[in-house]
């Protein structure tokens, strides 16, 4: 889906555009922001290859960071909609902004967490703009904050969010059928699947989850789940090891 990206510079953490096939994305220089913004982790990370979603699709991109994936995805269902969750403050406004100085008027950002309850739930922030997880990461003590805009509050190590269920938030919506669902959650992503009813996950035709190291065989339960249910599925692994591969399963 990316293919082109000029590069401005500036001080790290500033705020600045990027231009990504015609959509304009403000982002932090010399964060992970940028490796979001790289060909490479689209052509992995967003729409399936060979998959074009209808013109009329509702999209999900859950965990939306700072919005690259909706605002492109935006333009390419005019006649649908997009719902960009993201439970991040800092993300959030970015997001915002993103599908704002776009004119998505079809892309809606939800300053929210997906989890197994509905209710306040416990944000930690990673070091950098991506990795914000429900659990903590011991990984991250005494890594040093990414660079931040120099009217960007101190770092803390965590906030209070709002979740909710996955039902819960197709329910309150008024959505019936969901075309595409990207879901890249640190974690979070095998209370929320493994805990939905066969008919939420039955009401998305197709999804593409990051999956993420876990050591109860949570990954192998849900890929068996989906199959259990109608879905074929792929899973692509990486080397990463914040990251234990990639799930794409589809109707």
């Amino acid at each position: 889906m990316v293919t082109q990206v000029d590069e401005p510079r500036g001080v790290p953490g500033s705020v600045v555009v990027r231009s990504l096939n015609g959509v304009r994305i403000s982002y932090r220089i010399a964060t992970t922001d940028e490796f979001v913004l790289e060909s490479e982790y689209a052509a992995a990370r967003f729409l399936p290859k060979g998959y074009v979603p209808p013109e009329d699709a509702t999209i999900l991109d859950i965990g939306a960071h700072i919005g690259v994936f909706a605002a492109l995805v935006a333009r390419h269902v005019p006649r649908g909609v997009v719902h960009a969750l993201e439970p991040s403050s800092e993300n959030f406004e970015l997001l915002a902004k993103n599908l704002r100085d776009n004119d998505s008027d079809n892309a809606f950002a939800h300053r929210l967490a997906l989890g197994a309850s509905n209710g306040s739930v416990r944000l930690h922030h990673a070091p950098g703009s991506v990795g914000h997880s429900l659990y903590a990461n011991p990984d991250w003590v005494g890594e040093p904050w990414e660079p931040r805009p120099s009217e960007a509050p101190p770092p803390v190590p965590y906030e209070d969010v709002t979740a909710q269920t996955l039902a819960d938030f197709l329910d309150e919506q008024g959505i019936e059928k969901v075309a595409f669902m990207k879901m890249n959650i640190e974690g979070a992503e095998y209370d929320v699947l493994l805990g939905a009813s066969d008919d939420t996950l039955r009401a998305i035709a197709n999804m593409q989850v990051e999956l993420h190291p876990e050591a109860e065989g949570l990954a192998e339960r849900l890929i068996a789940r989906l199959r259990g249910i109608g879905f074929d599925t792929e899973f692509v692994p990486t080397d990463h090891p914040a990251v234990k591969g990639w799930l794409t399963a589809r109707r």
